[in-house]
């Protein structure tokens, strides 16, 4: 093995030592003693190749970026139109956060242990999130929903939840089965997909008389009518009908 490629070698050795204890434990949780002893190589050695924890914090989080981003955009390939385009990738996010393997993602994490936003981990992982944000608008628009930026907010509130849910329970599947996982984030995508249950929500919400309202600060101004159309991600929804009132009871009293 040439110099070279052993520097290439022990460079990688200690990022993957790295990627195992972040992932277990976190960023600030972990010093280079650990990380040199996961990697098997002395404390000298690993400050050769990385000039400080924060240097190696950020490589590890640009690879990651760069990891997701090609692995979002593969699990999507052999998808025919735009709409399953977003059910492929869902689909793999679903896989991939229901595996018991999977610790949460990386960026939410950083942005959990790095929250000032100068911090050059923080304004990476901003920059990774807007990123996924800016494919699902591009995915929304191609395939042809109304409400571009409301859809891929919504999109990206599913991604989120489901990297938090897998770091909260990932290593428990025992109390959440992976199938179990996967099942209840593809729904929930189908259901938002189809408009339909999400609209008729909103709109009972927004009804003259009805007995829901939604948090409002006492001084707000009145809301404002909400148009239907706008509501729904595939345009107007049948109306909403009351049900029939119960017939009158024919039982005598005593």
């Amino acid at each position: 093995m040439t110099v070279d490629a052993q520097g290439e070698q022990l460079r990688a050795d200690i990022l993957n030592a790295a990627a195992i204890l972040f992932g277990k434990y976190g960023y600030q949780a972990v010093g280079v003693d650990a990380i040199a002893r996961e990697g098997d190589v002395a404390k000298r050695t690993l400050y050769r190749y990385f000039a400080s924890k924060d240097e190696l914090v950020l490589e590890y989080l640009g690879i990651e970026a760069a990891n997701i981003l090609t692995w979002l955009r593969k699990s999507t390939d052999s998808a025919r139109t735009p709409l399953e385009k977003l059910k492929a990738f869902f689909f793999a996010l679903a896989e991939r956060t229901g595996s018991p393997h999977c610790r949460g993602c990386p960026f939410q994490m950083a942005l959990g242990e790095y929250p000032d936003p100068d911090h050059a981990a923080n304004r990476l992982a901003r920059r990774h999130k807007e990123a996924i944000r800016t494919e699902l608008e591009k995915w929304s628009a191609d395939a042809g929903f109304r409400d571009i930026a409301g859809t891929a907010h919504r999109l990206y509130l599913l991604i989120e939840g489901a990297w938090a849910y897998a770091r909260l329970h990932g290593t428990s599947p025992e109390r959440v089965p992976a199938e179990h996982r996967v099942a209840a984030l593809n729904h929930a995508v189908l259901l938002l997909l189809s408009g339909g249950l999400y609209a008729e929500t909103l709109i009972a919400a927004t009804r003259p008389g009805s007995r829901y309202r939604g948090y409002r600060p006492e001084d707000a101004e009145e809301e404002q009518p909400v148009d239907p159309e706008t509501l729904s991600l595939f345009g107007r929804p049948p109306p909403l009908t009351d049900p029939a009132p119960s017939p009158p009871s024919t039982t005598k009293s005593d």
